[in-house]
C-alpha cells in the first residue's frame, strides 16, 4: 500500500513538472516580453523560449524590438534568430559563474542618428538615473568570484545605419559574418591560457578580420591582435571629415595590422597600411581635386610607450593635386566649406594652466620615401598645367644628424627641374645641387598667377647650381649658392606689341656666390651680416625693347591678376612721432665682375605730341667692368649706340666712391624726328640740321664739373610765327640770328661749361652768351652775303627743296622716277608743319613736240579715201613707217627712224602748226591738280598746304615738270 502511494505521489510530481516544463516557456515567453517592453517602452516580440534546465541552457528565438509608435514598414530595431545562453552549474559551487557558450545567430541592429543627433536605440534606455550601486565588500578570507566565458559566438550579423543628421549620407550595411570569442575570464588561471576572439566584418566589397588574444597577467593585462582589412569603401565617410566642402570621396583602405600590449611593459603597432584608388572631388570642378593611385605606409615598429616611430616604407603613387594659383583657396582640397561644415560636438573649454611636467618628445624615422608617377594640376586661366612630381628619401631621421639623400624631380612642360643632395632633419641643412633645365617661362608665369595669360610670350630658365643651407652650410645657418643661370629667348608683350614689347635672346649669369647668412640659423645672435651677391659675369645678347607713351602715362603690361577697377589697398598711416621705425631688410652687397650687353634695341613711340615722335637706339652695345653696388664703382663702362638716322653715341668712363670721369660723344644725331617736340612746345619747328656733342664730366666728392662742346650741323629753324615772335623779342629775325651764328660750314658750334657742389648747380651762361655774340660777329664779317641773304628770306642759304617732279611728255602722267620725287617731298611737307608749297607749271619743248607728232600721227591713221590713196600711193611705205613710228613715242618707246624718214617727218611737222597756247595751259592745270591728288591722296598733305599758280603757256626750256616753291603754310594757300 505504501509502495503504491509512494508511486503514485512520484507520477503525480513527475506530470506536475511536466506541465510545468511545458508551461513555462509559453509563460516565461510573455512574461519576458512585456517585461522588456515596459522597461524599454517598445513593443518586443518574441517567437519562442527554449528551456535546458539540466543543461543550464536557455533559448529566446525570433526576438524583436520595435518602436512603441504604431506599427510601420521599417524593420525592427533589433532582431536576432537565436539567441543561446549555456550555464555550467557545478562552477557556482566554486564561487565562478561560467558560461559554457554564448551565441547569437542572425542578428540585425537598424541605427539612425536622428536630426536632432540623438540615436534611435536611446529611446529604449529607460529614463531616470538609477542610483550608483556600491561595491560588495566582501568578508575578510573570502574567495572572490570568478567570471569567464569558455565561447562566445556571433555568426550572420548585420547592422543598416542611417544618419539623418547630416543631409546626403547614403545608409550604410555592415555586415557580420562571424565573431567568436573563446576563454575569456575575468581573473587568471581561470583556463591556463590566453582568451582568443575572432571578428569578421564586411562592408560592400570590402572585410575586416580581427584576431584578438587576451591574457590576464598579475600585474595587469596583456594583448595581442592581428588585423587584416581589405577593400574598406570610403564613399560614406566624405560627410563626416569636418570643415571640408567636399563633394565626393572614394577610396579603399587595407591594412596588415600586428598589436602588442603588455601592462607596463609593451605597446607597440608594426604592420603596413594602404589607401588605394583615393578620389577626392569639391564643387566647381570636374575632376577630382585630389587623388592617387596606391599609398602605402609600413611601420617597424611605432614604440607608443618609447614614444618612437620607425617608418620603413612610404609610398606614393599615381597622385594628382588640384593647385589654383589665384581666385579662392590655393588647394581646392582645403577649401573651407560654407557654414564651416557638419556641427561637431563642442569642444570642452581647456583646462587651467598648471605646472605640468614637460612632455617627452616623440622620435622618428624614415627609412625609404618614395612619390611616384604624380603630378601638381595648376589651373591656370589658360590651359590647365600639370608639374610632375618625383621624389625619393632615404634614412630620414628626426634626431639624426647624418645628411639623408634626398632627390627631387620636377617636370613642366618640356622643362625639369632636380634637386639631388642630403638632407639634414635634427639641425636642418641642406646640401647638394639645384638643375633647371629649360624650364618654360609662360608656363612659371601662370603657376605663380602673379601675372594675366599672354604676358610672357615664350622663353625658358635653365641653371646648374650648387646649394648649401642651414647645418650643411660652410659657415652654419647660411645660406649659400653657387653655379651658373641662363634665360634665353623671353618675350613679354601686351595685347598689341607694336606698343610695348621687351625680349633678349640669351642672359647667361655666373654666381660666384649668393650668401644670405643666418637665415637658418638656431639662435640668430645679433644682426646678420649683408647679402652678397658675387657674379662672375653677366652677359645679355641681343635685347629688345619697344616702349610707348601716351597721355595717360606709359602703355606696360598688366603686373597683377586683379581685374581692372579694383580699388588698390589704403596706403598704411603714417607712425607718429616718436614711434620705433620699422626695422629696415638685411643691406645687400653686390659685385659683378662684368657685364656685357650686344646688339641691342631700343625703339620709343610717343603720342604725347604732334604728330607722334618715333625714334630709338640700334644697335645697343655697353661693356662694364667690376661694377659694385650700393657703393657705386665700376672700373670701366662703355656704351654705343647708333640712332634711327645713323647717328652715333659713344659714353665710356669709370666710377669710384671717391670720383671718377665720364666722357659722352655724339655724331651726327639728327634733329628733325625730334620736330613734333619743337612743333608742341615751341612756336618753331627744325627745319634741318643734326647735333654733335662732346662732354667730358668729373666727379669728386662733393663736386662735379663738366663742358660740353655742342655743334649743330646744318641747322636751321622755320615757322612764321616763330620768326616774328623772335624778332619782337629780338629785334631781328630768327633766320638772320640763324645766319650769324653759322661758321662757313653753316654749323652752330658753343661751349657749355657745367658745375655743381653743395651749393647746387652753376652754369656758364656768360661764356654761353659771349661765344654766341663773337659767333655772330666773326659771321656777319665774314659772311655779309649770307645776312642778306638772310635778311630778305632767303634763310640760312641751305637749298633742301627736292628736285622738281617730272611729267611725260605732253601728258598729265607722272614718270616713273617721279614717285620718289613726290615721295621726298611729302617728308618734306610731313617734317616741317609750318609750311607749304606753291605749284607752277608751264609747258615745254619736249611736250610741244610730242603734241605735234601724235597729230601727225593721228592723221595719218585716218581713212583717206580714193582720190588721197592714189594721190598718196608713190609715199604710202614712208607713211606706214612714221606713222609705226610715231604710235611706239606714243607709248614711249624709242620709235626709231632711217635718216630719210626722220627728213620726212621734220618736213611734215613744219607744214602742219603747232598746239594752241589753250591746249598747253590746259596740260600745265592738269599736271599740278594730278600732284595736288597725288599728295592728298596717297600721302594726307592737306589741301590747304599744296597752292597753284595760274598755269601757263609760254613754251620753257628742259623737261616736263611742275616745279614748286617753299614757304609758309599760310604763304602757300594765299598764293592759291
Amino acid at each position: 500500500m505504501d509502495t503504491t502511494r509512494r508511486r503514485r505521489r512520484w507520477l503525480v510530481a513527475l506530470a506536475i513538472l511536466v506541465v510545468l516544463r511545458a508551461a513555462l516557456p509559453l509563460g516565461l515567453r510573455a512574461l519576458l516580453a512585456s517585461q522588456a517592453g515596459k522597461l524599454f517602452q517598445a513593443r518586443v516580440e518574441i517567437g519562442d523560449v527554449d528551456l535546458g534546465l539540466l543543461r543550464g541552457v536557455v533559448v529566446l528565438k525570433d526576438v524583436a524590438v520595435r518602436p512603441a509608435a504604431p506599427p510601420s514598414a521599417e524593420p525592427p530595431l533589433i532582431a536576432w534568430k537565436r539567441f543561446a545562453v549555456n550555464l555550467a552549474w557545478f562552477p557556482l559551487l566554486r564561487r565562478t559563474l561560467e558560461l559554457q557558450s554564448v551565441e547569437l545567430d542572425e542578428p540585425r541592429l537598424a541605427l539612425d542618428r536622428l536630426a536632432s543627433g540623438e540615436i534611435n536605440l536611446m529611446a529604449l534606455v529607460p529614463k531616470g538615473e538609477a542610483p550608483a550601486a556600491k561595491p560588495a565588500e566582501g568578508k575578510a578570507g573570502e574567495t572572490p568570484w570568478g567570471v569567464g566565458v569558455d565561447y562566445l559566438a556571433l555568426r550572420g550579423g548585420h547592422v543598416r545605419f542611417r544618419d539623418f543628421a547630416v543631409p546626403g549620407v547614403e545608409p550604410v550595411d555592415v555586415a557580420l559574418p562571424a565573431i567568436e570569442v573563446r576563454d575569456v575570464a575575468l581573473h587568471p588561471g581561470l583556463y591556463g591560457g590566453p582568451a582568443r576572439a575572432h571578428l569578421d566584418v564586411r562592408v560592400d566589397q570590402g572585410r575586416l578580420r580581427v584576431s584578438t588574444h587576451l591574457e590576464l597577467l598579475e600585474h595587469g593585462v596583456g594583448v595581442a591582435t592581428n588585423l587584416r582589412a581589405r577593400r574598406l569603401p570610403l564613399r560614406r565617410t566624405r560627410l563626416y571629415v569636418p570643415k571640408v566642402g567636399w563633394r565626393e570621396l572614394a577610396g579603399q583602405l587595407g591594412a596588415t595590422v600586428v598589436h602588442r600590449f603588455a601592462s607596463g611593459s609593451r605597446h607597440d603597432v608594426r604592420g603596413t597600411i594602404t589607401l588605394d584608388d583615393l578620389a577626392v572631388r569639391v564643387p566647381g570642378v570636374e575632376e577630382p581635386a585630389l587623388k592617387w593611385k596606391h599609398f602605402a605606409v609600413s611601420v617597424d615598429p611605432v614604440d607608443l610607450l618609447a614614444q618612437h616611430a620607425r617608418v620603413t616604407r612610404v609610398e606614393l603613387a599615381g597622385a594628382s593635386l588640384l593647385v589654383r594659383p589665384g581666385g579662392g583657396a590655393p588647394l581646392p582640397i582645403a577649401e573651407v566649406a560654407p557654414g564651416g561644415g557638419p556641427a561637431g560636438p563642442a569642444e570642452p573649454a581647456p583646462p587651467a594652466a598648471t605646472d605640468a611636467p614637460p612632455t617627452k618628445s616623440w622620435r622618428w624615422s624614415v627609412a625609404s620615401l618614395s612619390v611616384t608617377d604624380t603630378h601638381a594640376r595648376v589651373l591656370t586661366a589658360e590651359t590647365p598645367t600639370d608639374v610632375g612630381v618625383e621624389l625619393e628619401a632615404h634614412e630620414l631621421s628626426g634626431d639624426g644628424d647624418e645628411p639623408a639623400p634626398v632627390r627631387l624631380a620636377l617636370r613642366l612642360g618640356d622643362g625639369s627641374l632636380g634637386l639631388d643632395g642630403g638632407l639634414r632633419i635634427a639641425r636642418i641643412g641642406f646640401a647638394g645641387t639645384l638643375t633647371l633645365d629649360r624650364l618654360p617661362l609662360p608656363a612659371l608665369a601662370g603657376l605663380a598667377g602673379t601675372l594675366p595669360p599672354n604676358v610672357v610670350q615664350k622663353g625658358a630658365l635653365s641653371a646648374d647650381l650648387a646649394v648649401a643651407a642651414g647645418s650643411s652650410a660652410p659657415t652654419p645657418g647660411d645660406a649659400r649658392v653657387q653655379g651658373k643661370i641662363v634665360v634665353t629667348e623671353p618675350w613679354i608683350t601686351t595685347a598689341d606689341p607694336t606698343e610695348f614689347a621687351a625680349g633678349w635672346s640669351a642672359l647667361e649669369v655666373g654666381v660666384d656666390e649668393l650668401l644670405v647668412p643666418g637665415v637658418l640659423a638656431h639662435d640668430a645672435a645679433g644682426e646678420p651680416g649683408p647679402i652678397t651677391v658675387r657674379l662672375a659675369g653677366v652677359g645679355l645678347a641681343e635685347p629688345y625693347v619697344q616702349v610707348t607713351r601716351t597721355p595717360e602715362g606709359l602703355i606696360l603690361p598688366p603686373l597683377s591678376t586683379a581685374p581692372a577697377g579694383q580699388p588698390t589697398p589704403a596706403a598704411a598711416e603714417p607712425a607718429p612721432p616718436g614711434a620705433p621705425a620699422e626695422p629696415s631688410g638685411p643691406a645687400v652687397d653686390i659685385a659683378v665682375e662684368s657685364f656685357r650687353l650686344t646688339q641691342g634695341r631700343i625703339l620709343v613711340t610717343d603720342r604725347t605730341v604732334k604728330p607722334f615722335f618715333s625714334g630709338g637706339l640700334s644697335p645697343l652695345d655697353v661693356d662694364v667692368k667690376k661694377l659694385r653696388w650700393p657703393a657705386l664703382a665700376t672700373e670701366r663702362v662703355r656704351v654705343e649706340a647708333t640712332s634711327a638716322t645713323g647717328g652715333k653715341l659713344l659714353v665710356a668712363g669709370a666710377l669710384s666712391p671717391e670720383g671718377g670721369q665720364v666722357e659722352v660723344n655724339g655724331k651726327d644725331i639728327a634733329l628733325q624726328p625730334f620736330n613734333p617736340y619743337a612743333t608742341t612746345y615751341s612756336p618753331y619747328s627744325v627745319a634741318s640740321g643734326a647735333l654733335s656733342v662732346a662732354t667730358k664730366a668729373r666727379f669728386r666728392k662733393g663736386r662735379y664739373d663738366a663742358t660740353t662742346a655742342l655743334k649743330l650741323l646744318k641747322f636751321d629753324l622755320g615757322g612764321k610765327e616763330g620768326d616774328t615772335l623772335f624778332a619782337q623779342q629780338f629785334g631781328i629775325p630768327l633766320t638772320v640770328a640763324l645766319a650769324l651764328l653759322k661758321d662757313l660750314q653753316g654749323n652752330i658750334g658753343l661751349d657749355i661749361p657745367l658745375a655743381a657742389d653743395e651749393q647746387g648747380m652753376k652754369i656758364g651762361l656768360a661764356a654761353v652768351v659771349g661765344q654766341a655774340l663773337r659767333k655772330a660777329l666773326i659771321g656777319a664779317l665774314a659772311s655779309p652775303l649770307k645776312l642778306v641773304g638772310a635778311a630778305f628770306g632767303g634763310g640760312g642759304g641751305e637749298a633742301v627743296a627736292p628736285a622738281p617732279i617730272a611729267f611725260r611728255p605732253g601728258r598729265a602722267e607722272l614718270t616713273a622716277d617721279a614717285e620718289l620725287a613726290v615721295e621726298a617731298l611729302a617728308r618734306l611737307l610731313a617734317s616741317r608743319p609750318g609750311i607749304g608749297v606753291t605749284l607752277a607749271a608751264a609747258p615745254g619743248a619736249a611736250d610741244v613736240r610730242w603734241l605735234r607728232e601724235q597729230a601727225l600721227r593721228e592723221e595719218l591713221a585716218a581713212p583717206q579715201g580714193v582720190l588721197g590713196s592714189v594721190r598718196n600711193l608713190p609715199q604710202r611705205g614712208a607713211r606706214d613707217r612714221i606713222r609705226t613710228a610715231l604710235e611706239a613715242r606714243a607709248r614711249d618707246a624709242k620709235g626709231e627712224l632711217t635718216a630719210e624718214d626722220a627728213e620726212t617727218l621734220e618736213r611734215w611737222l613744219n607744214e602742219r602748226p603747232g598746239p594752241a597756247p589753250e591746249r598747253l595751259r590746259t596740260l600745265a592745270a592738269e599736271r599740278m591738280a594730278r600732284l595736288q591728288t597725288v599728295l592728298r591722296e596717297k600721302h594726307g598733305i592737306a589741301p590747304e598746304r599744296v597752292a597753284r599758280r595760274d598755269p601757263a603757256a609760254d613754251v620753257v626750256e628742259g623737261p616736263p615738270a611742275v616745279r614748286f616753291e617753299i614757304g609758309a603754310a599760310s604763304a602757300a594757300a594765299g598764293a592759291g
